[in-house]
Order: C-alpha cells, then structure tokens, then sequence
C-alpha cells in the first residue's frame, strides 16, 4: 500500500504515470498526489474525480521557488495526514526546468 507524490502531472509522463497508478488496485497504491503548475489539465482532473480520494492535486507553481515548493510540502503533509496517516513512499520529481537561450550555443549554461 505505498503512497506516491509525482511532480508535473497535468501533462506528459507525469500524466501517464497518474494514469497508471490508479489502475492499480488500492492493496498496492493507496494515494498518489499529483502536482500540477496552475490549473490541473482536464485529464488530471477527471483522474482525480473518478479516483474515490486515492489521488489529490496540489499545484504547484513554481518548483525554482522556494516559497511555492514549501508551500506544496505543507500540503501535501496534510493530504497524507488526513487520507493515509503516514508519510509519504516514493517521490519522482518529474517536473523538468529549462532555462532559455537568446544566443547561441556557447552562451548556454551547463547544468
């Protein structure tokens, strides 16, 4: 019964993952919190409607800031306060950060 939290989910792999895990039966995925920056996507949303609580969105709007990312932290620690009563299983920080270049390929910043 392990409980999730999944970063970039209105979209993408993290959609995908959201998707496959509530396929799961609740004996082996009790709880996924997805994140979404902003508006959860319809498809998310739908996701979450038809689960029976065993995922909550939390937005997310920012994960550079450090402000939006304890702010999703406190809710997430209430989700599984309430729904689980333990702490959280397994993180996957899916959400991607990409920083933008106006020049070329030698001004770019290595990461």
């Amino acid at each position: 019964m392990s409980s999730y939290l999944i970063t970039g989910c209105s979209r993408g792999l993290g959609l995908a993952l959201v998707t496959r895990l509530s396929t799961l039966p609740e004996s082996e995925v009790s709880l996924v919190i997805a994140t979404a920056r902003g508006t959860p996507s319809a498809e998310l949303q739908k996701l979450s409607d038809h689960s029976s609580g065993r995922i909550s969105i939390i937005e997310l709007e920012d994960v550079t800031d450090e402000t939006s990312v304890k702010g999703a932290v406190k809710e997430a620690r209430e989700v599984l306060r309430l729904k689980r009563k333990q702490g959280l299983d397994i993180l996957i920080n899916n959400a991607g950060v990409i920083c933008r270049n106006t020049g070329n390929i030698e001004t770019m910043l290595v990461l």
